[in-house]
């Protein structure tokens, strides 16, 4: 199970992410294209850092497949809706006006199939006139294989390490995660999670949405550096793409 141990990690693993910074930016992006949405749904909320800074500007609901992340979101969301779900094959019974996944969350998707039903999925919870974002992951051109990676955070109660090589098994990328957990009260302790992330191609992604009956726009730089794709049923107007890049270049 993904996160199996390392879940209570998860927000100093990402410890240098900038959650507001990006929810300030999908806000104004969400402004200038959908300026009347009033509902929105994250799938693959995590610990619900981005819902935590977008709550103040849309009636947001969030959905994950790990109890631990949940538990940490409902911990600082504890009046938001918090569902526990398979982002491929959910149902909440009711559409957004906006639809998300962040962060490269279909990367832990198995395979393309897979990923195919969690858009089309996504998809079927948009509101008539909803968009829905999605940050995409590496590709397989440009993923980094056989490098070593080393990280290092600490905090006042404890210092956490954690290495692996970036491996490649045909279009999965396998890291056999080796973490370093160190504390006063409970000294030093070692334990390994191999994480699995699918390296999509973006017309792979791209061909999904279309698929489901949208018209997308990919973006190449995104919230974080890996792209965006926009995407709603109704065609996008040659002003509204530019809106959709203009906004993301801030």
């Amino acid at each position: 199970m993904l996160y199996q141990h390392s879940a209570e990690l998860f927000d100093i693993r990402y410890a240098q992410k900038d959650y507001a910074a990006e929810a300030s930016r999908f806000s104004k992006l969400a402004a200038r294209i959908h300026p009347t949405a009033s509902t929105m749904l994250d799938v693959a909320c995590g610990s619900g850092l981005h819902l935590q800074h977008l709550r103040s500007a849309y009636k947001v609901e969030g959905l994950d497949l790990s109890p631990e992340l949940l538990q940490t979101a409902r911990s600082r969301l504890s009046d938001v809706p918090l569902h526990h779900g398979d982002m491929s094959r959910f149902d909440l019974k009711r559409s957004y006006d906006l639809v998300t996944s962040f962060f490269a969350s279909i990367a832990y998707l198995p395979d393309v199939e897979t990923m195919r039903q969690s858009i089309a999925c996504m998809t079927r919870h948009l509101a008539t006139d909803g968009v829905l974002f999605l940050e995409p992951w590496l590709t397989p051109a440009v993923y980094r294989e056989n490098e070593v990676v080393h990280n290092f955070r600490r905090t006042p109660e404890r210092a956490i390490s954690w290495m692996y090589v970036m491996r490649r098994r045909g279009t999965v990328a396998v890291w056999e995660i080796h973490w370093l957990v160190g504390t006063t009260e409970g000294g030093v302790t070692h334990f390994v999670e191999t994480e699995e992330l699918s390296l999509f191609t973006t017309e792979d992604v791209m061909g999904a949405m279309r698929d489901a009956g949208l018209d997308v726009v990919h973006n190449a730089r995104g919230l974080h550096g890996y792209g965006a794709m926009v995407a709603r049923a109704a065609r996008w107007s040659a002003q509204e793409v530019a809106a959709i890049h203009e906004a993301l270049a801030d």
